[in-house]
């Protein structure tokens, strides 16, 4: 009964991590569009986000397969990396913002 259980969790683990990895994906894919067809001073900024919204969500590709977020080391390293660069997008997008 235990094994049963498991495999279930596990395999549900597995889709909702492909499908977090689809909407990540689309995100970066959605920003990427707007950022192509608008002509602004965010379109770098835009850029960069879309990048890096596409490469988290293949993190959740990986995550899939491997069963955790933080082994191996360098699938955490990577995710760190990728909300590190979000994150520093937003403070570009305040600054940017406070300037207009």
């Amino acid at each position: 009964m235990e094994a049963g259980v498991y495999a279930l969790l596990s395999r549900a683990t597995e889709t909702f991590n492909v499908v977090e990895g689809v909407f990540w994906n689309a995100i970066g894919i959605v920003v990427l569009i707007v950022a192509w067809r608008r002509r602004t001073r965010l379109r770098g900024l835009s850029l960069a986000a879309a990048v890096l919204f596409m490469s988290f969500g293949c993190t959740d590709f990986f995550e899939a397969k491997t069963g955790s977020w933080w082994e191996p080391w360098w699938l955490l390293a990577w995710k760190a990396f990728c909300v590190l660069g979000l994150l520093l997008c937003f403070c570009w997008y305040v600054q940017l913002r406070r300037r207009s």
